[in-house]
């Protein structure tokens, strides 16, 4: 699964991964202890636990999975203009208001394109051998698409990193590939989470919502910036979403 750096990396490689690692300083400076459980930062390099054993670190040039580089996953192939980012201000302020309805960090996670899903599989199958951690998947919505998860299901309230891959013969960059995604649990309803997000980040902040027919919208997604190309999305869950059930009847071993 690891992807080694070119010898010429430059500034539009790090840029990215430093945003990355600067918005889960944020969350690591909130004191929520349920944050607090899996996720840290320390010297610059923030880590996310599970059971004792480390499985993803970002400092501010790389994101490394199981010991692996993964960051040119998420760095586009040609340059792509910036987009208007949402202040780190304004983050941190959304962040400190919704605190204490944060349940817990569900996962982060990267969404990228590769020639061949099944290649990509084998690798990262590969690079879980030995560790605590397995393969999941989830159905996806497109056939082009999968939806994968890595972690441990030993406890359905450990964080998961999501791998949500798209087969392409040439690299894709649009509004969701490649990025890198945040997603936490709250005890917010939807129309209140909307409000404070309306408030705190900005008026049509949510380009997707998992809304379930009869029942109501149990997930909401946004922008938060783009930096050359590379996207950090935040979701938000709301009080109607239902993660033990996801972990324990959703997710298939791969």
């Amino acid at each position: 699964m690891e992807t080694k750096l070119s010898p010429n990396e430059n500034a539009e490689n790090i840029d990215p991964i430093r945003a990355i690692n600067d918005t889960l300083a944020v969350l690591t400076r909130l004191h929520n202890k349920e944050l607090d459980k899996y996720l840290s930062q320390n010297n610059g390099v923030s880590a996310l636990q599970v059971g004792g054993k480390t499985f993803l670190e970002i400092d501010e040039k790389s994101i490394r999975l199981i010991g692996g580089d993964i960051t040119q996953k998420i760095s586009p192939s040609s340059n792509t203009q910036n987009s208007p980012s949402i202040s780190p201000e304004r983050i941190r302020k959304f962040f400190e208001v919704i605190k204490d309805f944060i349940l817990r960090l569900n996962h982060l996670g990267i969404s990228y394109s590769c020639p061949s899903i099944e290649i990509e599989v084998a690798k990262i199958k590969k690079s879980l051998e030995g560790t605590d951690f397995k393969l999941y998947e989830e159905r996806a919505e497109f056939t082009h698409q999968r939806w994968f998860f890595i972690g441990n299901l030993e406890n359905w309230e450990y964080p998961l990193f999501e791998l949500v891959i798209t087969e392409s013969v040439s690299p894709i960059s649009n509004k969701w590939l490649p990025h890198f995604q945040i997603d936490i649990d709250t005890n917010l309803g939807a129309e209140e989470l909307e409000a404070l997000i309306s408030e705190h980040l900005k008026e049509n902040f949510v380009d997707w919502k998992y809304d379930i027919p009869d029942y109501g919208v149990v997930l909401e997604m946004g922008e938060l910036s783009n930096t050359n190309g590379t996207k950090i999305y935040l979701g938000i869950g709301t009080n109607l979403r239902k993660t033990k059930s996801h972990r324990e009847k959703i997710l298939q071993l791969v």
